[in-house]
C-alpha cells in the first residue's frame, strides 16, 4: 500500500485504499498527490451520509441522496418521506454501498481529469 495515499486517506477502508492505488498505479509521486488532494476534497465519508440519511426519520427525507448528487432520488423520497421510510431504512442499510459508488464516480472523473491534463 502506498504510504501517500494512507497519509491523505487514513480514514478510507481498505476496499477504496486498494481501488484508489489500482486507480493511480501508473502516477508518479506529485500528480498522486495533487490527485489526493482533489479526491480527498471532493468524497463523502459515511457519517456524514448515516446522519443525513437518519435525518429522515424526522421528516426531512432524501438529503442523503441529494448529498450523493442523487437530486431526482433525493425530490422523490422528500416528497414520499422516503417511500414511507422503507426506503430510507434500506439505504441505511447499504448506505456504504451508496458512498462506494459515489466515491468510485468521483476518482474516475478525476482520473480522467488528470489524463486531459496531462495529455
Amino acid at each position: 500500500m502506498d504510504k501517500l495515499i494512507l497519509r491523505f486517506l487514513p480514514e478510507a477502508d481498505l476496499e477504496e485504499l486498494m481501488y484508489i492505488e489500482t486507480l493511480t498505479a501508473e502516477m508518479d509521486d506529485e500528480e498522486l498527490e495533487n490527485f489526493l488532494i482533489r479526491y480527498r476534497s471532493r468524497r463523502r465519508k459515511q457519517e456524514m451520509v448515516v446522519i443525513l440519511c437518519a435525518l429522515g426519520f424526522v421528516g426531512f427525507s432524501g438529503l442523503h441522496r441529494i448529498f450523493l448528487n442523487q437530486i431526482f432520488m433525493g425530490v422523490i423520497y422528500f416528497f414520499t418521506a422516503g417511500f414511507c421510510f422503507i426506503g430510507t431504512i434500506v439505504d441505511l442499510i447499504n448506505h456504504r454501498q451508496l458512498i462506494r459508488e459515489y466515491n468510485r464516480r468521483v476518482a474516475i472523473e478525476l482520473l480522467d481529469d488528470h489524463y486531459e491534463y496531462y495529455s
